[in-house]
């Protein structure tokens, strides 16, 4: 706040612009997906005022990504293909790395496995040129993600270990849990009790009071876990879907249109299932 209130005090358009996208993703981490997108739709006006294509697509990126969580997939498509051609244009090639994984979980959860498939390989290529692990792990769980939805278990749980193994070497921990719960979902679906289980007490552990601060599907990790536990007629299922269901509850709650509500609880479909499984109980 103090740095929009000086950057309008004296007249700077792009430090305000980028002041905006920093208090955006502040506020997207509440959960409050509006307020966020206020400040992005700012951001996204002042920079093309200015003339700021980088800032640009900074916003733009960052309202597809929000958009994204919500489920609200054919408002989010659009603002992800101009970011892209932004920085495909200015020759900003981290950032199109980061578009393109962005666009690789945002096509596995609309279905298109292949084409996630193939946006996690261009962002993984790109992050290795680049040096860039943070991306490198993400690209690599999100390819893990597409080819387990393609049926090559195999490969997706190469993926995931790679992904593990680098996040915890880069002192990722939590976002590490996220590779680790995609491997379980492998195990599962393979019938390896024994190793999702161990991995699913691992993964326990790691949960606090932030429910994995930092994850993209912090929701989707936990019902994974779920599948695991009532698989095995452990009774720490009931807790933790009681939590679960409280912490999709509240996120939903936040949400100020009705409309943004159902998407969020009925398209996502970690959060569809989750609701399905607590009305079940």
């Amino acid at each position: 706040e103090q740095t929009l209130r000086i950057s309008r005090e004296t007249g700077n358009r792009r430090s305000e612009g980028m002041a905006h996208n920093n208090l955006g993703n502040i506020v997207a981490l509440t959960g409050d997906y509006a307020g966020a997108a206020t400040y992005f739709e700012k951001v996204v006006a002042i920079s093309r005022e200015i003339g700021d294509r980088q800032v640009e697509a900074s916003a733009l990126t960052n309202l597809a990504v929000i958009l994204d969580k919500q489920g609200r997939y054919d408002e989010a498509r659009p603002y992800f293909d101009a970011a892209l051609a932004i920085y495909r244009q200015i020759g900003d090639r981290r950032n199109e790395g980061v578009v393109l994984s962005n666009l690789a979980l945002f096509d596995h959860h609309t279905g298109e496995n292949e084409a996630a498939f193939e946006q996690a390989e261009l962002a993984y290529a790109r992050a290795v040129e680049l040096g860039e692990r943070h991306l490198e792990g993400e690209a690599l769980t999100y390819r893990g993600h597409a080819l387990a939805e393609l049926g090559r278990l195999e490969e997706a749980y190469d993926s995931y270990v790679n992904a593990c193994a680098l996040r915890q070497e880069i002192g990722e921990d939590e976002l590490a849990l996220e590779s680790l719960a995609g491997l379980v979902r492998c195990e599962h679906q393979q019938g390896d009790g024994t190793m999702s289980l161990a991995h699913v007490e691992t993964i326990l552990a790691g949960l606090n009071s932030a429910w994995l601060d930092g994850a993209e599907e912090p929701l989707r990790v936990v019902l994974t876990c779920l599948d695991v536990l009532e698989a095995h007629g452990d009774p720490r299922a009931a807790a933790l879907l009681e939590d679960a269901h409280r912490q999709l509850t509240q996120q939903a709650e936040r949400l100020s249109e009705a409309e943004a509500r159902r998407s969020f609880t009925e398209r996502v479909a970690a959060h569809r299932d989750l609701l399905a499984r607590y009305a079940r109980r």
